[in-house]
């Protein structure tokens, strides 16, 4: 499990290693929710958009003892601004916008497999003087998820837990390298 994260982590950064090179500000940080846990990259740019790559463990299931593995997936969404408000040397900005998403995890049956899809954040995100930054933010998945059946070969079905679970809160701690 800890080497498909690393080989999702290499090939992220390749990707991503030309718009990381571009970006105006990069931030790197931490992931912490009851339903997911990992790795977050921000990548802010001069027009005000930003691109949020994170590789994360589904930890669904996991904090009830329904399961006993967890799942991993990484997304990436492209950020827009929808409001930010400045107090002194405080920020706090409102962003979101569309993504995508590609893992490997369990259905509501337990079966695990390959998920892939569509998804949207949302995010509040708070920076003060220093170069830590808070979020808080919710996302959402529509989009499938393949499992392997001994009789019936591989079986396609809707990946609800994407939708089901977007309520949960997300946080991430983010430093940011200037």
């Amino acid at each position: 499990m800890k080497i498909k994260m690393l080989i999702t982590i290499v090939l992220v950064t390749w990707i991503f290693g030309e718009r990381i090179a571009c970006s105006q500000t990069t931030e790197l940080g931490i992931l912490s929710s009851p339903k997911t846990a990992g790795i977050s990259l921000l990548l802010e740019t001069k027009s005000g958009t930003a691109t949020l790559v994170r590789t994360c463990f589904d930890l669904e299931g996991i904090p009830r003892g329904r399961y006993d593995k967890p799942g991993y997936k990484a997304d990436c969404h492209l950020l827009f601004t929808a409001r930010e408000f400045n107090f002194g040397k405080s920020a706090l900005s409102l962003t979101g916008g569309p993504g995508a998403v590609v893992g490997y995890t369990h259905n509501t049956k337990g079966k695990y497999g390959v998920i892939a899809g569509v998804s949207g954040t949302f995010q509040a995100t708070l920076r003060s003087g220093s170069p830590l930054s808070l979020s808080l933010g919710f996302t959402a998945m529509l989009g499938c998820h393949m499992s392997s059946n001994p009789v019936h070969g591989s079986t396609l079905e809707f990946h609800s837990l994407g939708v089901r679970y977007a309520y949960i809160p997300e946080i991430t701690i983010r430093y940011r390298f200037l």
